[in-house]
């Protein structure tokens, strides 16, 4: 019954969001009102509503999908040391954001894990919702050529089984991304950045700041093609202690292929493997991403 109460604040949210960028998008439009018949005013005005709507909106998905280590047939992803970290899962984002003035957006941010190989579920499946994530980003920070830029400054209130198990009551935080083409070359790096603070009503163990940064580089074989690797480090603080931990998984490394499937389906393969010990059969694992542009 709570999982099925979340799920509708969540679909209520995102209507809500959507009916508010609907009406921002008609309300938008500073085409005059030209000297015509009044139907054919009404159809040049819903047309030149819908495109306005179509530039500034955009909806994605992106999805994780995580296998169990090579030689390990227990359906969980493996430590560093090949034992067994989580189950195999996906994670998945599901996120919109509308450009309400220039270079500047709201977003609507949410997580979804899907575990398949979770022992507290009858049928082996768990789906764990994350505290939903609203927005004001920034785009093009920097007049750099070639630099693309993005910055988020979000909340996080508490909706979802998180708030009560990891004390994630409310939450706020940054999320910064830099990637650059270089100039005259098939290369492009990059970094994201993200730092969440949480604050908690209950007296329960979990991270009071947690964060990661994920650096990448690609080179591209074709128009269809490119090499991709991606390497990520997680960070935290627990409630009650001192100094920063790894938090997990600990820091590993992605290298695959990347193909761009259509104009707005992309989709990636990786070998995955951990950068604190040596790779061997038992902690190297793969993953396949998948992102949708929906609109």
């Amino acid at each position: 019954m709570v999982r099925k109460n979340l799920t509708r604040h969540f679909r209520t949210g995102f209507i809500g969001l959507i009916a508010v960028i609907c009406q921002g998008a008609i309300a938008s439009t500073d085409e005059p009102a030209a000297l015509m018949p009044e139907n054919e005013s009404q159809s040049v005005e819903e047309k030149t509503n819908i495109k306005t709507f179509k530039e500034r909106f955009r909806f994605q998905t992106f999805t994780e999908f995580m296998t169990p280590a090579i030689n390990n047939n227990q359906n969980q992803v493996p430590t560093p040391e090949g034992g067994q970290l989580i189950p195999t899962n996906t994670y998945n984002i599901l996120w919109a954001d509308y450009e309400f003035a220039r270079d500047f957006k709201f977003l609507y941010w949410q997580r979804l894990w899907i575990d398949f190989a979770n022992s507290q579920s009858a049928q082996g499946v768990g789906v764990f919702h994350r505290n939903p994530r609203f927005a004001l980003r920034k785009v093009n920070v920097l007049n750099i050529p070639n630099l693309n830029t993005t910055y988020d400054f979000y909340i996080q209130p508490g909706w979802s089984p998180e708030a009560g198990s990891g004390g994630r009551d409310f939450e706020f935080g940054f999320r910064t991304t830099h990637s650059y083409t270089i100039p005259k070359s098939r290369w492009n790096i990059g970094a994201t950045t993200e730092l969440t603070y949480s604050i908690s009503n209950q007296d329960v163990p979990g991270a009071s700041t947690y964060g990661w940064v994920m650096s990448w580089l690609s080179y591209e074989l074709n128009k269809t093609f490119a090499t991709q690797t991606f390497a990520s480090v997680n960070l935290q603080h627990n409630r009650g202690t001192t100094g920063i931990q790894w938090d997990y998984p600990m820091p590993y490394i992605q290298n695959g292929i990347g193909m761009n499937v259509t104009d707005s389906i992309w989709a990636a393969v990786f070998i995955n493997n951990y950068m604190t010990t040596a790779p061997t059969l038992s902690n190297t694992w793969a993953s396949l991403w998948l992102s949708i542009t929906v609109l």
